[in-house]
Protein backbone atom coordinates (compact mmCIF):
# COMPACT_ATOMS: atom_id res chain seq x y z
CA UNK A 1 0.00 0.00 0.00
CA UNK A 2 1.04 3.03 -0.92
CA UNK A 3 1.07 6.95 1.04
CA UNK A 4 1.71 10.22 -0.10
CA UNK A 5 3.77 13.14 1.44
CA UNK A 6 3.12 16.19 -0.61
CA UNK A 7 5.88 18.92 -0.40
CA UNK A 8 3.86 22.09 -1.51
CA UNK A 9 5.68 24.96 -3.37
CA UNK A 10 8.58 26.35 -1.78
CA UNK A 11 9.62 29.16 -5.38
CA UNK A 12 12.21 31.56 -6.43
CA UNK A 13 13.11 33.36 -10.28
CA UNK A 14 15.99 32.98 -12.62
CA UNK A 15 17.16 35.41 -14.94
CA UNK A 16 19.13 35.11 -17.92
CA UNK A 17 22.50 35.28 -19.28
CA UNK A 18 24.33 37.01 -22.30
CA UNK A 19 26.60 34.19 -24.54
CA UNK A 20 29.39 35.68 -26.61
CA UNK A 21 28.08 34.92 -30.53
CA UNK A 22 31.38 32.97 -31.29
CA UNK A 23 31.35 30.47 -28.48
CA UNK A 24 29.77 27.00 -30.16
CA UNK A 25 27.86 25.69 -27.32
CA UNK A 26 27.81 21.72 -26.84
CA UNK A 27 27.11 19.13 -24.55
CA UNK A 28 23.41 20.58 -22.99
CA UNK A 29 22.05 17.30 -23.32
CA UNK A 30 22.31 14.40 -20.45
CA UNK A 31 24.29 11.96 -22.35
CA UNK A 32 26.46 14.68 -23.99
CA UNK A 33 26.99 16.69 -20.26
CA UNK A 34 28.15 13.32 -18.64
CA UNK A 35 30.93 12.79 -21.14
CA UNK A 36 32.04 16.38 -21.11
CA UNK A 37 32.03 16.44 -17.21
CA UNK A 38 33.74 13.26 -17.49
CA UNK A 39 37.23 14.54 -19.41
CA UNK A 40 36.92 17.85 -17.20
CA UNK A 41 37.45 15.30 -13.87
CA UNK A 42 33.65 15.53 -12.82
CA UNK A 43 33.77 11.54 -12.87
CA UNK A 44 32.27 11.37 -9.63
CA UNK A 45 28.60 13.76 -10.51
CA UNK A 46 26.78 11.15 -11.15
CA UNK A 47 27.85 9.01 -8.91
CA UNK A 48 26.30 7.18 -5.58
CA UNK A 49 26.63 9.71 -2.73
CA UNK A 50 29.19 9.33 -0.08
CA UNK A 51 28.37 8.99 3.97
CA UNK A 52 28.22 12.54 5.25
CA UNK A 53 27.68 13.73 9.17
CA UNK A 54 26.29 16.99 7.18
CA UNK A 55 22.14 16.58 7.97
CA UNK A 56 19.76 18.36 9.90
CA UNK A 57 19.97 18.73 13.42
CA UNK A 58 16.28 18.02 14.12
CA UNK A 59 14.57 15.16 12.69
CA UNK A 60 10.50 14.93 13.32
CA UNK A 61 8.97 11.41 13.04
CA UNK A 62 7.15 11.19 9.80
CA UNK A 63 5.95 7.53 10.24
CA UNK A 64 3.63 8.62 13.31
CA UNK A 65 1.11 9.44 10.68
CA UNK A 66 1.50 7.29 7.67
CA UNK A 67 -1.27 7.67 5.81
CA UNK A 68 -1.80 11.47 6.06
CA UNK A 69 -0.70 14.11 3.54
CA UNK A 70 1.86 16.18 5.14
CA UNK A 71 2.49 19.65 3.55
CA UNK A 72 5.90 20.99 3.92
CA UNK A 73 4.99 24.60 5.77
CA UNK A 74 7.07 27.30 3.63
CA UNK A 75 4.23 29.37 2.77
CA UNK A 76 4.93 30.92 6.21
CA UNK A 77 8.46 31.00 5.38
CA UNK A 78 9.67 34.90 5.61
CA UNK A 79 12.14 34.89 2.96
CA UNK A 80 11.70 38.44 1.72
CA UNK A 81 14.76 39.93 3.26
CA UNK A 82 17.17 36.97 3.25
CA UNK A 83 17.24 33.60 2.21
CA UNK A 84 16.42 31.05 4.50
CA UNK A 85 17.73 27.27 5.04
CA UNK A 86 15.76 24.33 3.67
CA UNK A 87 16.80 21.89 5.89
CA UNK A 88 14.43 22.61 8.88
CA UNK A 89 11.52 22.49 6.87
CA UNK A 90 12.46 19.01 5.36
CA UNK A 91 13.39 17.84 8.62
CA UNK A 92 9.95 18.70 9.99
CA UNK A 93 8.79 15.98 7.68
CA UNK A 94 12.02 13.77 8.48
CA UNK A 95 13.98 14.54 5.24
CA UNK A 96 17.85 15.57 6.25
CA UNK A 97 19.95 16.97 3.56
CA UNK A 98 23.80 15.49 2.91
CA UNK A 99 26.56 16.07 0.33
CA UNK A 100 25.85 19.68 -0.43
CA UNK A 101 28.11 21.31 -2.25
CA UNK A 102 30.85 23.38 -0.83
CA UNK A 103 29.97 26.77 -0.54
CA UNK A 104 25.96 26.15 -1.18
CA UNK A 105 23.21 25.81 0.90
CA UNK A 106 19.98 24.48 0.02
CA UNK A 107 17.01 27.15 0.74
CA UNK A 108 13.62 28.75 0.82
CA UNK A 109 13.77 31.68 -1.34
CA UNK A 110 10.89 34.43 -2.14
CA UNK A 111 10.41 34.92 -6.17
CA UNK A 112 9.06 38.49 -5.77
CA UNK A 113 12.16 39.20 -4.32
CA UNK A 114 14.41 37.52 -7.39
CA UNK A 115 15.05 40.02 -9.62
CA UNK A 116 11.96 41.43 -9.14
CA UNK A 117 9.63 39.02 -9.03
CA UNK A 118 9.91 39.26 -13.44
CA UNK A 119 11.27 35.51 -14.02
CA UNK A 120 9.24 33.09 -12.72
CA UNK A 121 5.74 32.36 -11.52
CA UNK A 122 5.03 31.87 -7.89
CA UNK A 123 3.62 28.27 -7.87
CA UNK A 124 0.09 30.29 -5.81
CA UNK A 125 -0.66 33.90 -4.59
CA UNK A 126 -0.31 32.73 -1.23
CA UNK A 127 3.13 31.26 -1.07
CA UNK A 128 5.47 32.69 -3.26
CA UNK A 129 8.26 30.51 -2.02
CA UNK A 130 10.46 28.08 -4.11
CA UNK A 131 13.42 25.95 -2.99
CA UNK A 132 16.56 25.94 -4.53
CA UNK A 133 20.47 26.18 -4.34
CA UNK A 134 22.73 29.22 -3.90
CA UNK A 135 26.56 30.24 -3.43
CA UNK A 136 28.04 28.56 -6.40
CA UNK A 137 27.79 28.06 -10.18
CA UNK A 138 29.04 25.36 -12.27
CA UNK A 139 28.12 21.63 -11.35
CA UNK A 140 26.61 21.44 -7.77
CA UNK A 141 25.05 19.03 -6.18
CA UNK A 142 23.03 18.01 -2.22
CA UNK A 143 21.30 14.76 -1.51
CA UNK A 144 18.08 13.83 0.41
CA UNK A 145 17.94 10.86 2.53
CA UNK A 146 14.55 9.56 3.62
CA UNK A 147 13.67 7.38 6.89
CA UNK A 148 11.53 4.93 4.97
CA UNK A 149 11.89 3.79 1.36
CA UNK A 150 9.64 5.65 -1.04
CA UNK A 151 8.48 4.70 -4.53
CA UNK A 152 7.88 7.73 -6.16
CA UNK A 153 9.69 10.85 -5.66
CA UNK A 154 8.10 13.91 -8.46
CA UNK A 155 9.58 17.23 -8.47
CA UNK A 156 8.52 20.18 -10.36
CA UNK A 157 10.51 22.99 -11.80
CA UNK A 158 8.41 26.14 -12.03
CA UNK A 159 6.87 28.22 -14.65
CA UNK A 160 9.77 30.31 -16.07
CA UNK A 161 8.85 34.05 -17.40
CA UNK A 162 10.90 35.33 -20.62
CA UNK A 163 12.44 39.17 -20.00
CA UNK A 164 13.98 41.11 -22.54
CA UNK A 165 16.74 39.26 -22.96
CA UNK A 166 14.61 35.55 -22.26
CA UNK A 167 15.17 33.06 -19.57
CA UNK A 168 17.67 30.66 -18.87
CA UNK A 169 17.28 27.59 -16.00
CA UNK A 170 20.65 24.90 -15.80
CA UNK A 171 20.68 21.73 -16.62
CA UNK A 172 19.37 19.40 -13.45
CA UNK A 173 19.18 15.64 -12.83
CA UNK A 174 17.43 13.60 -9.96
CA UNK A 175 19.18 10.53 -9.18
CA UNK A 176 17.58 7.92 -6.53
CA UNK A 177 19.98 5.05 -4.88
CA UNK A 178 18.73 2.19 -2.85
CA UNK A 179 21.77 0.97 -0.93
CA UNK A 180 24.26 2.84 -3.12
CA UNK A 181 22.82 1.23 -6.30
CA UNK A 182 21.03 3.39 -8.84
CA UNK A 183 17.60 2.85 -8.42
CA UNK A 184 15.87 5.49 -11.03
CA UNK A 185 16.81 8.43 -13.13
CA UNK A 186 15.43 11.72 -14.47
CA UNK A 187 16.80 14.98 -15.57
CA UNK A 188 16.14 18.43 -17.68
CA UNK A 189 17.88 19.83 -20.46
CA UNK A 190 19.61 23.48 -20.32
CA UNK A 191 16.32 25.65 -20.55
CA UNK A 192 16.89 29.12 -23.18
CA UNK A 193 13.73 30.73 -23.38
CA UNK A 194 12.68 34.00 -25.30
CA UNK A 195 9.29 34.15 -25.82
CA UNK A 196 7.59 37.11 -23.90
CA UNK A 197 4.11 36.63 -24.76
CA UNK A 198 4.04 33.59 -22.28
CA UNK A 199 4.83 31.70 -20.14
CA UNK A 200 7.04 28.30 -20.17
CA UNK A 201 4.76 26.32 -18.26
CA UNK A 202 5.78 24.72 -15.09
CA UNK A 203 6.94 20.64 -15.71
CA UNK A 204 6.40 17.69 -13.37
CA UNK A 205 9.38 15.03 -13.37
CA UNK A 206 8.53 11.97 -11.52
CA UNK A 207 11.36 9.30 -10.71
CA UNK A 208 9.90 5.56 -10.16
CA UNK A 209 11.64 3.17 -8.65
CA UNK A 210 12.51 -0.13 -10.53
CA UNK A 211 11.92 -2.15 -7.14
CA UNK A 212 8.69 -1.01 -5.75
CA UNK A 213 9.45 -3.81 -2.71
CA UNK A 214 12.77 -2.04 -2.26
CA UNK A 215 12.14 1.31 -3.18
CA UNK A 216 15.39 3.97 -2.75
CA UNK A 217 16.22 5.92 0.08
CA UNK A 218 17.89 8.30 -1.01
CA UNK A 219 18.17 11.09 -3.80
CA UNK A 220 20.96 13.10 -5.48
CA UNK A 221 19.76 16.65 -7.01
CA UNK A 222 22.93 17.62 -9.28
CA UNK A 223 22.28 21.28 -11.44
CA UNK A 224 24.85 22.74 -13.94
CA UNK A 225 24.49 25.71 -15.60
CA UNK A 226 27.87 26.08 -17.40
CA UNK A 227 27.91 25.64 -21.23
CA UNK A 228 30.92 23.22 -23.10
CA UNK A 229 32.69 24.34 -25.90
CA UNK A 230 35.42 22.57 -27.67
CA UNK A 231 38.53 24.73 -29.07
CA UNK A 232 40.66 24.46 -32.07
CA UNK A 233 43.03 22.23 -30.30
CA UNK A 234 39.65 19.92 -28.84
CA UNK A 235 40.61 21.44 -24.84
CA UNK A 236 37.04 21.72 -23.23
CA UNK A 237 36.41 25.20 -21.43
CA UNK A 238 33.11 25.74 -19.87
CA UNK A 239 31.22 29.16 -19.32
CA UNK A 240 28.50 30.22 -17.04
CA UNK A 241 25.13 30.86 -18.76
CA UNK A 242 22.20 29.92 -16.89
CA UNK A 243 20.49 32.65 -15.05
CA UNK A 244 20.49 30.39 -11.84
CA UNK A 245 22.99 27.63 -10.43
CA UNK A 246 20.57 25.25 -8.86
CA UNK A 247 17.45 23.66 -10.51
CA UNK A 248 14.08 25.75 -8.88
CA UNK A 249 12.15 23.13 -7.23
CA UNK A 250 8.26 24.93 -6.86
CA UNK A 251 6.84 20.88 -5.51
CA UNK A 252 7.79 18.00 -4.24
CA UNK A 253 5.40 14.89 -4.07
CA UNK A 254 6.10 11.49 -2.40
CA UNK A 255 4.89 8.05 -2.52
CA UNK A 256 6.04 5.76 0.12
CA UNK A 257 6.21 2.15 -0.65
CA UNK A 258 4.99 0.96 2.39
Amino acid sequence: MKFKMTLVPILMPLLTANLSAQLAPQGLTGPAMRQLMDQVGRENYFSAPAASGKVAAQQNDAEATPQKTVFLKVSGVDATKKHVSAEQALADLGITLSNVAENTRVVIVDARTEYEGKAVLPPSYDNPNIMTQKGANGPISFTMNFKRPICELSLTRPALIAGEHGISHPYWAAIAFSGGAVAAEIEEEMIKYFNRDNPLPAKTFTLTAKDPKKGFDSVRVNSDGDIYFRNAEGKITSQHFAAFGGVLISNLTITYCQ
